[in-house]
C-alpha cells in the first residue's frame, strides 16, 4: 500500500477517487475504507478535508451530474411511471374480471343442534377493488387528471394557476405506445 504524508495526495487519480467518494455522500470513514479496499491507498481525514474545500467545484459539478442522470431514468420518468401503473392496472383488472376474483368465497363450520354445518358465503372482493381504484387515482395525477394547481402571486396582485398538460412533458409517451399498453396481452395475463 503507498502511503501518503499529512496532507499530500500521491496522484490525480486518486485525488479523483476521493472526489468521486466525497460526491456519492460518504463520509470519512467510509472514503478511508474504500480507498485502502479499492485502491489499495491510504488516505487520512486530513486529505479527505484538503480534497472536500479544494475541488468543492468539482464536487458539486458531479452531484448536480449525478441528479440529472437520475431524474432520467427508471420511474423518475413520468411515462415510465404511466407505463408501470397501467401495468399492475391492466393486471388486477385481469384478476378481477376475467379472474372472477370480484367474489371471495368463504366456507366456514358452524355448530348446531345435530353437529356441524359448512357455510359458505360470498364476500365482496374490496381491497381488490379499492386497490384498483387507487391505481386509476394514481395514474390521473400523473397524466394531470388530477391537478394540484400552483398559486402565484404577482407583485401587482396578479393571481395565476399553473398546470401542466401531458402534452408538454418531455418524456411524453406516444399515443400508439399508450393504446398498446391499455390492451390486456397474454402475458400479463398469467
Amino acid at each position: 500500500m503507498t502511503d501518503l504524508k499529512d496532507t499530500e495526495i500521491a496522484n490525480k487519480k486518486h485525488v479523483r477517487f476521493i472526489v468521486s467518494l466525497i460526491a456519492a455522500g460518504l463520509d470519512d470513514e467510509q472514503i478511508i475504507a474504500k480507498c485502502e479496499k479499492d485502491k489499495k491507498f491510504t488516505v487520512t481525514e486530513r486529505q479527505i478535508t484538503k480534497v472536500r474545500y479544494e475541488k468543492i467545484d468539482a464536487i458539486l459539478q458531479m452531484q448536480e451530474e449525478t441528479e440529472i442522470k437520475s431524474s432520467q431514468v427508471g420511474l423518475a420518468r413520468t411515462a415510465a411511471r404511466i407505463i408501470a401503473l397501467i401495468k399492475l392496472y391492466n393486471k388486477l383488472a385481469h384478476e378481477l374480471y376475467e379472474e372472477g376474483a370480484i367474489w371471495l368465497i368463504r366456507k366456514r363450520s358452524i355448530r348446531n343442534d345435530t353437529g356441524y354445518e359448512i357455510v359458505t358465503e360470498k364476500d365482496f372482493n374490496s381491497s381488490l377493488v379499492r386497490e384498483m381504484r387507487l391505481t386509476l387515482d394514481d395514474i390521473a395525477k400523473e397524466t394531470g387528471g388530477r391537478i394540484q394547481l400552483a398559486e402565484i402571486k404577482g407583485g401587482a396582485g396578479i393571481k395565476a394557476y399553473v398546470g401542466i398538460s401531458p402534452d408538454d412533458w418531455p418524456d411524453a409517451p406516444d399515443k400508439k405506445d399508450v393504446e398498446s399498453m391499455l390492451k390486456v396481452s397474454d402475458a400479463e395475463k398469467s
